[in-house]
């Protein structure tokens, strides 16, 4: 019961802010260079915070909130995620081997009501050289109503992605004005989940994270890695 209210109220505020089933998206908030950042991916979930093993709040995130990399200590270390509703059981406890200059995603996807929920850590950023005019960008799947969804760029580059996974990053070229467009729908029957017009920055690695669930509301968040 609990769920569906507070789905319903997600909802309300994502409308108000200008979202709807055709999606939205919004530039990254990037704080470190690198650590570990919370990719809320669960529409019917209240906010999520990681703690680090010793009690330590890291950050806390509301459903497809973006935000900035908190910085880890280097080695092993071990994050808990937590309901706003209740602090002292963890839903999920991961065990991560920091470096030093690392950048990692910690993605939640799933539901209250059926699915249940579940995480799984990214490693985020490519490692080879971006050309000038070209981006490295990947999907992050976090869409319920699907096992895998296809994706195109300018309708042209294309993917897979499986639910609650990332795909491979890809080498595309921006136009003039910056511009890129991204369509995704449901591998099983070409679905429409979302397409939209992007603007991003030439040069750079993106994480395009898709989240919510078909045939309800479904969105894209532009992640800067």
């Amino acid at each position: 019961m609990f769920s569906r209210i507070y789905l319903l109220i997600t909802l309300l505020v994502l409308s108000a802010c200008g979202g709807g089933g055709g999606g939205e998206s919004t530039n990254s908030d990037r704080g470190a260079d690198s650590g570990v950042r919370i990719l809320h991916g669960v529409l019917d979930l209240e906010p999520l915070s990681i703690k680090l093993a010793d009690g330590k709040v890291l950050t806390e995130a509301e459903f497809a909130e973006v935000f900035r990399y908190f910085k880890l200590p280097e080695g092993n270390q071990t994050l808990q995620l937590f309901r706003r509703a209740d602090a002292l059981n963890a839903i999920s406890e991961k065990t991560l081997n920091v470096n030093p200059n690392g950048k990692y995603s910690l993605l939640v996807f799933g539901n209250r009501s059926g699915l249940g929920t579940g995480t799984k850590i990214l490693t985020d950023g490519f490692s080879g050289n971006i050309p000038e005019g070209k981006i490295a960008v990947r999907v992050i799947d976090a869409t319920v109503g699907a096992t895998t969804i296809d994706f195109s760029f300018n309708s042209a580059n294309s993917g897979r992605v499986s639910f609650g996974s990332d795909s491979e990053y890809q080498i595309i070229s921006l136009d003039p004005s910056s511009t890129l467009n991204f369509s995704a729908t449901r591998s099983v029957d070409s679905r429409q989940v979302i397409s939209q017009n992007l603007t991003l920055e030439s040069g750079k690695s993106y994480s395009l994270f898709v989240a919510g669930e078909i045939g309800l509301y479904t969105l894209v968040r532009i992640l800067q890695d």
